[in-house]
């Protein structure tokens, strides 16, 4: 390891210099492959989910904080469902703020584009507290940023933060083992609530695994005398867990309700084709694969050869041993396909831990390639040297005919390396091996993750299409989008903006409650679980069937599909209209919203209250289904109507309060077809009332005979709790912070001692 000073490993101008290289890198890769100006482009299979979820979620979540309000709950997807738990959102995470000031199609490409200058230049920086230097360094950051599997995760919010802050941790980490302080300490907690607040648990969870190796194997520590900072890093994780509070605390509460907590919370969709055995990974190695799905497994030609070199350094040993660790530790459960971590964690996932190691191992090996030469005759001068140059001619001979040519410039840039032994050609052969690989990742990549953000048809608006139809035919109301995620001009309009109420499958994490109601209406095929329910098409409902009433109940008036000959335009469903391949269909029997009825039964469960709900012969209009055991005495007390007289409408709505008229003509049950969940409270004419968890997902609340208001308020308990804990350790950090100053100015004093 170079016993180097923080002034040496961390000059100011080859930093600044780093730093401009992925600032003017960064923008020229994504405005190429994300946001081609002037013309639209098909966009990949990858990206469905950046369209079916994250861009209309940005639109309305930072819409709303633009607003000045705290997006708790979006009453626009699934008839309503908690906004700020999601993690996906990442309401907390620094990045989003570009969606505070940008429309979320161009906030999209500066996110991606920030996130990959960060990922690049903070590996930069951790590769400089491993004591590489500059030009191995910004080679390292150019490998982890424009390399397959990094470049993958750019198209999804969540996913480029985790990539962008992971490499910021491992900094702190080290050198706080080179030199535990305070200072590096709070870093290192501050920067691990950064990859938290990211959204993606499964990456944040990687990451966390490789920081424990990092920690065990001493990382950073000088000399065998030096103890790893194993109980340090425990301290860093608390201290990041503690001010990420606000994320975690309701995030936890959210999952712990949902169907399947821990497939709901890893949830990931595959960002590129991902090598399934070592000769399958190899050939990822030597090539990248042309068309839409990039190989995840390519780094760039040199990449190999540089692995090589790697193995001569001496300085480095545990750096070494932690990055062969760490991707051999990540290829495993990827080959495997299955087993704990292969379940535990998609492939995708773990291919970012491969592409953190050869990054690494890509930087190891270009500063032992550059080491200075103090004896010519030395085979520890030549040896690295020999090996890459062979390595890279043995490259040469086994890549296909397209591949050859990125060869070629590195063999040609080793050669010089070799001819001219001044420091001046170091340098510059470094830099041109360099530039190669940036050149290389860039072909590989170009035109591969591709979103038409400018002109076009409007692909991220759903006032284009959608909303356009469904006015035209005065049907405005709550609609079911049924799409297929992966394909069809409609997934895109399947968001949850603009003033229609969109119910379908944009979100894969479901209750128990919503996975039985969407297992009626979309039944599971073969070995899928309730959780891949929603993201599937909405293809059984037609005619008078079980689903059709299920849609009437949830008081959807509109189906827009690409697929009408599914629903089978039955007794509830016409035909009202058809444009660029979409079909409306008007649900004749949608009931109301907001309704009264005066007769309800009771059963334990939802699977129990879908049972009566899709018999024959429930009249939705006149009785409803209670899944609860709790607070029955109530309802035993007031007596049943066969039919109630009166109104129910909403009079005033936020997505975190409704409040509602009434007027019965006996007492009833005010069913509201809008999502169950805790933290919603309601009052009746001022007094607390209790909510009933009704027809199997949505809210009832017991009013007198007469006229009644009900006001429904969403206070979520964790957020506040979460919040407080976050603004807590932020503030004792502060006054850690201030404390510390003032000390060291008095220790600094003339008058001290």
């Amino acid at each position: 390891m170079n016993a180097l000073s923080t002034p040496q490993r961390y000059a100011v101008a080859p930093l600044f210099l780093a730093g401009a290289v992925f600032m003017l890198a960064a923008p020229l890769f994504w405005i190429q492959v994300e946001a081609p100006v002037g013309k639209t482009v098909e966009r990949a299979a990858e990206n469905a989910e950046l369209f079916h979820r994250a861009a209309p979620a940005m639109a309305y979540g930072f819409g709303r904080l633009r607003e000045g309000a705290l997006p708790l709950w979006c009453d626009t997807q699934l008839c309503g469902t908690p906004w700020l738990a999601d993690p996906l959102n990442g309401v907390f995470q620094p990045l989003n703020a570009v969606f505070l000031l940008l429309p979320s199609g161009p906030g999209l490409a500066v996110h991606a584009f920030l996130s990959l200058f960060l990922a690049g230049w903070l590996f930069t920086l951790f590769c400089r507290s491993l004591g590489a230097r500059h030009v191995p360094a910004v080679t390292g950051g150019i490998v982890y940023a424009f390399g397959g599997a990094s470049a993958a995760f750019m198209s999804r919010p969540e996913t480029a933060a985790a990539v962008a802050w992971a490499p910021l941790v491992f900094w702190a980490l080290t050198e706080h083992a080179r030199r535990p302080r305070p200072a590096t300490l709070a870093a290192g907690g501050i920067s691990y609530a950064l990859l938290l607040l990211s959204g993606s648990a499964p990456l944040a969870l990687l990451f966390t695994a490789l920081l424990g190796a990092h920690a065990a194997l001493g990382v950073g520590t000088q000399g065998r005398g030096t103890r790893p900072p194993r109980g340090d890093a425990l301290k860093m994780a608390v201290l990041g867990v503690l001010l990420a509070s606000a994320q975690l605390v309701p995030a936890a509460f959210w999952a712990a309700g949902l169907d399947h907590p821990l497939e709901s919370l890893l949830r990931m969709d595959a960002a590129g084709t991902v090598p399934s055995s070592p000769s399958a990974f190899l050939g990822h190695l030597l090539a990248p694969e042309p068309g839409l799905l990039p190989r995840m497994g390519y780094f760039g030609a040199a990449v190999p050869a540089l692995i090589f070199s790697a193995g001569f350094q001496r300085g480095m040993r545990r750096p070494l041993v932690f990055f062969l660790a760490a991707g051999g530790g990540c290829l495993l459960p990827v080959f495997a396909g299955g087993g704990l971590l292969g379940s535990l964690l998609p492939p995708a996932c773990w291919m970012a831990g491969v592409a953190f190691s050869m990054a690494g191992l890509a930087a190891l090996g270009m500063d032992r390639l550059l080491a200075p030469r103090r004896d010519p005759r030395s085979p520890r001068l030549w040896a690295p040297l020999f090996f890459v140059f062979a390595v890279g001619v043995l490259l040469f001979l086994a890549t296909p005919p397209e591949t050859k040519g990125r060869i070629v410039p590195v063999l040609a840039a080793v050669g010089f390396f070799a001819l001219f032994r001044a420091s001046w050609a170091s340098l510059l052969s470094g830099a041109a091996i360099a530039f190669i690989l940036f050149a290389d990742l860039f072909a590989a990549s170009a035109n591969v993750y591709q979103h038409p953000l400018h002109g076009g048809d409007g692909v991220l608006s759903p006032e284009k299409r959608l909303a356009r139809v469904v006015r035209g035919q005065a049907l405005d109301g709550r609609a079911l989008v049924s799409t297929d995620p992966l394909a069809g001009d409609l997934s895109p309009n399947a968001g949850l903006t603009g003033p229609l109420r969109m119910d379908g499958g944009a979100f894969f994490a479901l209750t128990p409650e919503q996975a039985a109601w969407w297992a009626v209406l979309a039944p599971p095929d073969g070995d899928d679980g309730p959780a891949a329910v929603a993201a599937r098409p909405f293809l059984c409902a037609g005619g008078d069937s079980p689903a059709s009433r299920l849609l009437g109940l949830a008081a959807v008036r509109v189906v827009a599909t690409e697929t009408p000959q599914a629903f089978g335009e039955g007794a509830g469903l016409r035909r009202v209209d058809s444009e660029a391949g979409v079909t409306i269909l008007a649900n004749e029997a949608a009931l109301p919203r907001a309704r009264l009825v005066g007769k309800w039964r009771t059963v334990p469960d939802a699977a129990a209250a879908l049972a009566l709900l899709t018999a024959d012969g429930f009249d939705g209009a006149r009785e409803c289904v209670v899944s609860s055991v709790l607070h029955l005495g109530a309802l035993r007390e007031v007596r049943q109507a066969d039919t109630v007289e009166g109104s129910a409408r909403v009079e005033e709505e936020t997505p975190e309060r409704v409040a509602l008229s009434c007027d019965a003509s006996a007492p009833a049950m005010l069913v509201l077809a809008d999502t169950f969940a805790p933290g919603w409270s309601a009052t009746v004419n001022g007094a607390p009332a209790h909510i009933y968890p009704v027809n199997a997902r949505f809210r009832g609340v017991l009013v007198p005979a007469g006229a009644s208001r009900v006001v429904m308020t969403y206070r979520p308990y964790p957020v506040y709790a979460g919040l407080a804990v976050s603004f807590a350790t932020l503030a004792g950090l502060l006054v850690a912070a201030f404390i510390g100053m003032a000390r060291a100015a008095g220790a600094g004093s003339p008058g001290h001692g």
